[in-house]
């Protein structure tokens, strides 16, 4: 199988254009009781008299939203002849003035508190509750407890008119990557795709190098790694079909990993096209190019002259260009 490359350049374009702006008359501001309505005001980047520019909104709500007291904001405007009326509506989060995290003996609650910011939360909702359970899972899936289970439940703080944030966590046993499996692996040997691999199998000093550590993170750039080596061998549409999790016998701290795989053809390049418009030197651009015609196809050389090729479009002050290969298959 063959491949033809053709390299083709880009750069970059704006244009704007304007449209027809009315004048903010009036702000309103309701569901506001945990922060003054000056200190909305201090962050609102409408203020009366200024030109109202919608594309202002989005960055307005997201600098309200920082303060960390509301749930939910909503800007709207009511437009007449004489201009528009912003309005500012809150609805708010309820004042955190407790919480307590039960059940852990793995993770230290000092560690917890801190990894979780748990002292920045000066209120709470029920997407912020979801979000811790889901942020201390992270912590615990970090320290291989990929069993931990979370419930968090927000009640009446004793003592005042806020809330207390309840964590229960049952952390379960600690899980290890003890088998990696390859399915569909004929045309490159297996110590090339274990070597390229970041999740390692558990071995008996595993403890010393991270051996047997399970991440998913990892196992997403261990499918693009794998993938690396076999179009680095020729095999240009090599992919890794599926990623199975499997515990073997019921075993829940025993981790069998298998990729499978779709290795296709190996492909040779026939030729190399540079599509030329430019008052740059062409034999320039040419010596960047290090594939050759009837080599084997090298996903290391692609990137190579992708980089090179960026290199003299820069040297002559195309900063904004870009290079991207266009690989057809024959």
């Amino acid at each position: 199988c063959f491949l033809f490359f053709l390299f083709v350049a880009l750069s970059a374009s704006c244009s704007a254009d304007t449209d027809s702006k009315k004048i903010i008359t009036d702000i309103v501001i309701s569901g506001n009781s945990l922060v003054t309505t000056e200190a909305v005001v201090q962050r609102l980047l409408y203020k009366k008299g200024d030109v109202f520019d919608q594309d202002l909104s989005a960055a307005a709500i997201n600098k309200l939203y920082a303060l960390g007291y509301f749930s939910k904001i909503r800007l709207e405007k009511d437009e007449s002849a004489d201009g528009v009326v912003l309005y500012v509506i809150f609805e708010e989060k309820k004042p955190l003035d407790a919480y307590e995290i039960q059940g852990n003996t793995r993770v230290t609650t000092k560690k917890l508190i801190e990894k979780l910011g748990l002292k920045k939360y000066l209120a709470v909702d029920d997407h912020d509750v979801w979000h811790l359970a889901s942020q201390i899972k992270k912590i615990y899936r970090e320290e291989n407890y990929h069993q931990a289970k979370v419930t968090s439940a927000l009640a009446p703080a004793e003592n005042s008119e806020g809330t207390e944030l309840i964590i229960k966590i049952e952390e379960g046993t600690p899980s290890q990557v003890r088998e990696i499996c390859f399915v569909g692996v004929h045309k490159v040997p297996e110590w090339r795709l274990r070597a390229a691999l970041m999740t390692r199998e558990l071995w008996l000093f595993g403890f010393a190098d991270g051996s047997g550590k399970f991440n998913q993170e990892m196992i997403e750039a261990d499918k693009q790694n794998i993938e690396f080596v076999y179009q680095d061998l020729g095999f240009a549409r090599a992919h890794v079909i599926e990623t199975k999790v499997e515990y073997p016998d019921g075993d829940q701290n025993a981790i069998r990993l298998t990729f499978y795989i779709d290795e296709g053809d190996e492909y040779r390049v026939r030729y190399v096209m540079l599509p030329y418009d430019s008052d740059i030197s062409k034999k320039e651009f040419l010596d960047a190019i290090s594939i050759k015609e009837g080599s084997l196809y090298k996903r290391s050389q692609v990137l190579s002259t992708l980089e090179r090729l960026r290199a003299v479009l820069g040297k002559y002050g195309y900063s904004y260009a870009d290079v991207y290969p266009e690989p057809q298959v024959n």
